[in-house]
C-alpha cells in the first residue's frame, strides 16, 4: 500500500478525552454518554517523541494534523509542550483542530508558533451552534479564538452545514473575515443532518434535521447499536456500485496513530477496532499485528497495511473485502 520513505503526513490523534457531547461523535450514543469500548488514553511528549525518531519518518515527513476520532487535541495534559517540539522538526504544516471550548484566552496564545494552524469547530452562531457541538460554549470558542488571531496565530473557521445553520452560513463567513481567520473550512455531509439528540441520561433533547418520532426505546436502539458493529450485512449497506478503491492513504501519503499509539491507514479504520464496537471493525482487527509504533517502530507496525490492499481484490464483504475500504473510498467508475 504505502511504504514508509513515502509517507509525507501523519494524523495523530493526541487523546480519547472530550467535553463536548456532539451526537453524531462515537464517543457516545447521540449524545447520550455510552463508551462501546474505545480506551481513555493519551499520548505523551515521550510517546510523540519516540514516533517522530522511528526508523528515519523524518526524512519524508512534511506535515502533521493532530486530530482525533474520539478526542479533543487541547485536552491532551501535553500539548502545548507536543506543539511546540513539533515546531523544531522543520515541517512545513502543522495543524490542530478542536471544539476550542477549553482553557482560557490566556493559554490559547502559547499556541501561537511558526508554522502551526488551529482549526476552530463553530457550527453557527451563538443560537444554532450548541445544537450540534453540546457542551460548548460558543462565546468561550469566540474569546479564545480571539485571542490566539490577536497575539499573530494563524486560525481556520470550520464550519459543518446542517439544516439548521445552513442559513447563517454566510454570516458566519463576514464574522471570520472580521474576526481575522485566515481560512474558512465549509463542511457539508448529508450523514450528519439528521438524526436525535439526547441529554447525557438517555432523555431525547432535540433533532437534528426533519424531525423523525419522539417515542425511542434507548435500549433496544443502544443493542441495535452493538448489533451493527457485529453481526450486520455489510454489502447490503454498500448503496453503490464499487469498481474500485482509490486509498486516501495513497493519494495523500498519510497514515494515521491512534492515541494509543497504534497504527492505522486511515482515521476511518482507527476507531480501536481490537476493542471498540464500530461499523467494519469485527473485519478489521482479524488483519491487525504487531501495529503499535511505540513497541514496534513504524516499519514494523505498517507491515500489515498489505493486508488491507489484498482485502480489495475480494469480490464483496461477506469474503473479505473491508466496507471501511469500501464505504468510504470506494469509487464507480461509471
Amino acid at each position: 500500500m504505502i511504504r514508509l520513505e513515502e509517507i509525507q503526513s501523519l494524523h495523530i490523534e493526541l487523546t480519547t478525552r472530550c467535553q463536548a457531547q456532539c451526537p453524531m461523535c462515537p464517543r457516545n450514543y447521540f449524545g447520550m454518554t455510552h463508551n462501546s469500548g474505545y480506551p481513555i488514553t493519551e499520548l505523551t511528549l515521550d510517546n510523540i517523541k519516540t514516533i517522530y525518531n522511528s526508523d528515519g519518518i523524518l526524512n519524508s515527513l512534511q506535515n502533521v494534523t493532530y486530530n482525533g476520532n474520539l478526542g479533543d487535541s487541547s485536552l491532551n495534559s501535553q500539548v502545548i509542550d507536543i506543539i511546540k517540539y513539533t515546531t523544531t522538526l522543520g515541517l512545513r504544516r502543522i495543524i490542530m483542530t478542536t471544539n476550542g471550548s477549553t482553557h482560557t484566552p490566556d493559554w490559547w496564545t502559547q499556541l501561537v508558533l511558526p508554522n502551526v494552524e488551529i482549526i476552530f469547530a463553530l457550527d453557527g452562531l451563538e443560537d444554532t451552534h450548541h445544537l450540534y457541538r453540546q457542551q460548548t460554549s460558543w462565546q468561550k470558542i469566540i474569546d479564545n479564538a480571539t485571542a490566539f488571531i490577536n497575539a499573530g496565530g494563524n486560525a481556520t473557521w470550520q464550519f459543518i452545514r446542517f439544516k439548521h445553520n445552513a442559513h447563517q452560513e454566510q454570516d458566519c463567513r463576514d464574522l471570520a473575515t472580521k474576526m481575522g481567520f485566515r481560512k474558512f473550512d465549509l463542511i457539508a455531509l448529508d450523514t450528519r443532518n439528521q438524526g436525535p439528540v439526547f441529554t447525557r441520561d438517555g432523555q431525547l433533547s432535540h433533532w437534528l434535521g426533519d424531525e423523525g418520532s419522539p417515542k425511542i426505546d434507548v435500549q433496544s436502539q443502544l443493542e441495535s447499536h452493538r448489533n451493527w458493529a457485529t453481526e450486520v450485512d455489510y454489502d447490503k449497506h454498500i448503496y453503490r456500485p464499487i469498481d474500485e478503491i482509490q486509498c486516501h492513504t495513497q493519494s495523500r501519503k498519510q497514515i494515521f496513530i491512534a492515541a494509543d499509539g497504534s497504527v492505522y491507514p486511515c482515521c476511518w479504520l482507527g476507531f480501536f477496532p481490537q476493542t471498540m464496537c464500530h461499523p467494519g471493525n469485527n473485519q478489521t482487527k482479524e488483519l491487525i499485528s504487531e501495529n503499535n509504533v511505540l513497541r514496534h517502530g513504524l516499519r514494523k507496525s505498517i507491515e500489515w497495511f498489505s493486508k488491507v490492499e489484498e482485502s480489495w481484490k475480494k469480490p464483496d464483504c461477506k469474503s473479505g473485502k473491508l466496507y471501511t475500504c469500501m464505504n468510504t473510498c470506494g469509487r464507480s467508475k461509471c
